[in-house]
């Protein structure tokens, strides 16, 4: 398969092609803000949107609003996934109520992980994911997709039978169109089922995703929802926003539903690596690591390495700007110095290794 880089040029045609409003350098900057958040401060957050103003908008006006994000269960987690459980959080200490799904079941479907070992998972990132921060407290939620494996049973029940009733609007062709961009990837090493057709496995996957957004809609009165994930994930938003655009066209009692996606930049791998994954070794750092291994790879795995890159394909630069929570002002500061390379850049990188060896520290052994 042909290598994906998550640089500018690979976030350009995203961009592009799916008509997103661009949010990030010199791809543009979003012009909203977001509660308590500045538009500066989601700048350093955030790469692109998909009606993410409107969500602002309609958040402002006193709509009853809600983040979802989540992660699949397929092991112990890595920077990527440290990233999107930071950035919840994030939003939560932010002031907007935020859901937060553990996709256990989404990982036995979509990647044959074994329930046995999918519990023991769901058990431990509650575990994790509060330590770290994030406060299972209504309107926020912290749950799994399976009703046995989660102290919020109903809302999973319920999410099942959303899944039912939202499948009516679920066309083959969406499911066709909204393959994330690194399935060739995954397939290649053995994670998801390798057919270039969506299985029904996978399908049934997606079509729960979607539904742990609908069912707030369609039966906790949420009316407006923006989902936050990895921009690599963007085509399953685009395909829930076309499936909550039949619900709508249908049902003139929902008319005023909006969902809107707002998406992350990817972390690239380190030492050389297109993407962090146990499949290539030393390309990532996993919560499972010791703390020798974790500072080797953050001291020694930036690429390339040389005076004037561009920080933003720097993998060290990525972890910084999407785990840390400096203000503005420091993030400039920061890029600077990667881009230079110089004695502050070095400080970063070591102060850098030991915020990832206390959060990794959190994870139950």
């Amino acid at each position: 398969m042909n290598k994906i880089v998550f640089d500018t040029k690979y976030y350009k045609k995203v961009i592009l092609d799916n008509g997103y409003d661009p949010v990030h350098y010199e791809l543009g900057e979003l012009n909203f803000s977001l509660g308590k958040l500045t538009k500066e401060e989601l700048n350093t957050k955030f790469l692109c949107h998909s009606k993410a103003n409107k969500f602002a908008q309609n958040y402002k006006k006193g709509a009853n609003s809600l983040v979802c994000t989540g992660i699949g269960l397929s092991g112990v987690p890595h920077v990527g996934t440290l990233m999107q459980i930071e950035r919840a959080i994030y939003l939560q200490h932010s002031g907007l109520p935020v859901q937060f799904i553990l996709g256990d079941l989404d990982s036995q479907n979509g990647k044959g992980t074994s329930p046995e070992y999918t519990k023991e998972l769901v058990e431990k990132y509650s575990i994790f994911i509060t330590e770290l921060g994030f406060k299972d407290e209504k309107p926020s939620i912290l749950r799994s997709q399976n009703p046995y494996n989660t102290l919020h049973q109903k809302d999973a029940f319920d999410t099942l039978l959303s899944m039912y009733e939202l499948g009516f609007y679920m066309k083959d062709e969406y499911f066709e169109e909204a393959k994330e961009d690194l399935h060739e990837f995954y397939a290649r090493h053995g994670k998801v089922d390798a057919d270039p057709k969506m299985s029904f496995r996978r399908r049934l996957s997606l079509a729960l995703m979607i539904a742990d957004f609908g069912n707030q809609m369609i039966r906790n009165n949420t009316s407006n929802i923006m989902v936050t994930l990895g921009i690599d994930e963007h085509s399953y938003v685009k395909m829930a926003q076309l499936v909550i655009d039949g619900l709508i066209n249908d049902h003139s009692n929902y008319s005023n539903l909006h969902l809107a996606g707002i998406y992350t930049p990817m972390i690239s791998g380190l030492f050389g690596a297109s993407k962090m994954s146990k499949s290539i070794p030393n390309s990532g750092i996993y919560a499972d690591m010791n703390e020798e291994q974790i500072r080797n790879c953050v001291l020694e795995g930036e690429y390339p390495r040389k005076n004037g890159s561009d920080p933003r394909s720097n993998p060290v630069y990525q972890m910084i700007s999407n785990i840390t929570d400096f203000d503005t002002s420091e993030m400039y500061s920061i890029f600077e110095s990667c881009k230079s390379h110089n004695k502050k850049w070095v400080e970063c990188k070591e102060n850098l290794a030991e915020i990832l060896i206390d959060k990794f520290k959190r994870w139950p052994k």
